[in-house]
């Protein structure tokens, strides 16, 4: 039989029992769910009220650079963005402008190898504008319903086609149907990269990068004797129209997913403002008249 002793503070229990009311005790501990102890309780209430003001304090200057840096790097993304589709768009326009260039430059072979006669070379070019105007207007309200980077790498990828056709053809109705045949697909790429532009870039800055991305046909306008009589001059004439159009055929391919239709397809939307605000800095709280993006 164990006996307990008694203290200052009363009855002291055996060992034995002692060790089994702390290992209870140890227990109870474990089982119960730790709770976060404020530190301004254990100070004074006007102590604790400026920790916590100071505490307050740090957080949101915490957050706010948090958010400063996320929102640098979204917009800097926006912006790399914008550079990439803005490159997509000129650069197939440039190819567009080239590929209908071709029979211009070869023309003087076909003549003078009596392939064609001057007026059937006549009859031949005039097949292309009559096309092209029209695929204008059909163009414009595909682009509008489909797809716009999809329209501008498949017009490029027949336009091509065309070219290639060209390269291949024989006869007044072989050059004839071919080259009708590029007027109307070279059409569909002024729709779509209209569409495009409307979209990534606002109103009050669009007509820059429209005027910056009209100098494409002339640059094309620029490459196309340069190409076509280089090729001519030291290959066949075949080859003034077959490198042209295999290189709008391979550039096709990669624009289709090099372009993106909208910034929305990426996670970012545009405010267009009708009257045309800036789209360089992020609109005030509540104001919705600044254009920018969102994520």
């Amino acid at each position: 039989m164990e006996v307990g002793f008694v203290g200052l503070g009363g009855v002291i229990a055996p060992k034995r029992a002692r060790v089994s009311a702390v290992s209870g005790y140890r227990r109870e501990c474990a089982r119960r769910p730790r709770r976060k102890v404020r530190l301004a309780e254990s100070v004074s209430s006007d102590e604790g009220k400026v920790f916590a003001e100071s505490s307050k304090e740090v957080v949101n200057a915490i957050s706010d650079e948090e958010i400063s840096e996320g929102d640098h790097l979204q917009q800097k993304g926006f912006k790399q963005w914008r550079y990439r589709v803005f490159f997509g768009l000129y650069a197939s326009y440039v190819v567009y402008a080239l590929t209908r260039a071709t029979f211009t430059f070869i023309s003087p072979t076909l003549q003078k190898q009596r392939l064609l006669s001057l007026a059937e070379i006549g009859a031949v070019a005039s097949a292309f504008p009559m096309m092209y105007g029209g695929s204008k207007l059909i163009s414009g309200f595909i682009a509008d319903n489909v797809s716009p980077r999809l329209v501008l790498g498949s017009g490029m990828i027949l336009t091509g086609l065309a070219n290639v056709g060209l390269a291949l053809a024989s006869g007044f109705r072989g050059f004839g149907m071919t080259w009708a045949l590029n007027g109307l697909v070279q059409g569909v790429g002024a729709g779509a990269v209209a569409r495009v532009l409307t979209m990534w870039y606002t109103r009050k800055e669009r007509g820059f990068w429209w005027a910056f991305w009209s100098t494409s046909s002339n640059f094309g306008g620029f490459l196309a004797p340069l190409v076509c009589g280089f090729l001519v001059s030291n290959f066949q004439w075949q080859a003034g129209a077959l490198f042209p159009g295999i290189g709008a055929i391979v550039l096709g391919f990669l624009m289709i997913p090099w372009l993106r239709d909208e910034p929305e397809d990426l996670g970012y939307t545009i405010e267009h403002d009708p009257k045309g605000s800036s789209s360089n800095s992020r609109p005030a709280e509540g104001d919705e008249k600044d254009s920018y993006f969102k994520v």
